[in-house]
């Protein structure tokens, strides 16, 4: 799964499809140009509907790097470049 954009303006038509998107255990963020809080909740909310309760993210930015850590969201994702 790929997005270019997880920001308020666009999470809540994505989440109206949460159902396809949270089967997935990774999710790769090399297409995405845009990501607020929005899209971190987004991510979260995913993370923890696993059973293990952590999300696998491919090609990750550094701007969602540091939203993790400036959150203190490590336990529920794994970074996997």
């Amino acid at each position: 799964m790929q997005f270019e954009k997880l920001s308020f303006d666009v999470v809540p038509d994505i989440y109206e499809k949460k159902d396809q998107y949270f089967k997935d255990e990774c999710v790769d963020l090399k297409s995405l140009k845009v990501i607020d809080a929005a899209g971190m909740a987004f991510l979260v909310k995913w993370a923890k509907s696993r059973e293990d309760r952590k999300l696998k993210l491919l090609n990750t930015p550094s701007d969602v790097i540091n939203l993790i850590k400036t959150y203190r969201l490590n336990d529920l994702f794994e970074i996997v470049n």
